[in-house]
């Protein structure tokens, strides 16, 4: 099954229910861990920019410097966050984990994409 659109992706998760190569699984994200990878991905250089753009405004140079100085920090807020998510601590802090086997390949599942 594809998520977002035709495009696979790929999830490094451990194996703690016994499953092999071809076979389908049920994974799971704590709703903890989706509201961090979220403000981490959204929050963050949200507040970056609102920081930038105070900074900016209040050398009181005008709205370029004002518009300069939010991109500035919207531009940091997605580099750091970036920089944060890349590192291996984390990628194992916010990883999904295996609940359980659905099937194996050779157990009543055909790929219909495949068969395309």
């Amino acid at each position: 099954m594809a998520v977002f659109g035709n495009k696979s992706s790929l999830l490094k998760i451990q194996n703690t229910v016994g499953a092999r190569a071809g076979d389908r699984v049920e994974i799971e994200i704590e709703h903890s861990k989706i509201i961090k990878m979220s403000a981490l991905s959204y929050l963050l250089p949200l507040l970056g920019m609102v920081g930038g753009g105070a900074v900016g405004s209040a050398l009181q140079s005008g709205d370029g410097i004002a518009f300069a100085g939010a991109m500035v920090g919207l531009a940091t807020g997605f580099a750091y966050s970036y920089y944060v998510c890349s590192t291996d601590r984390w990628a194992s802090d916010i990883a999904p984990t295996c609940v359980r086997r659905l099937s194996s390949v050779d157990e009543h599942y055909i790929d219909v994409e495949a068969i395309r």
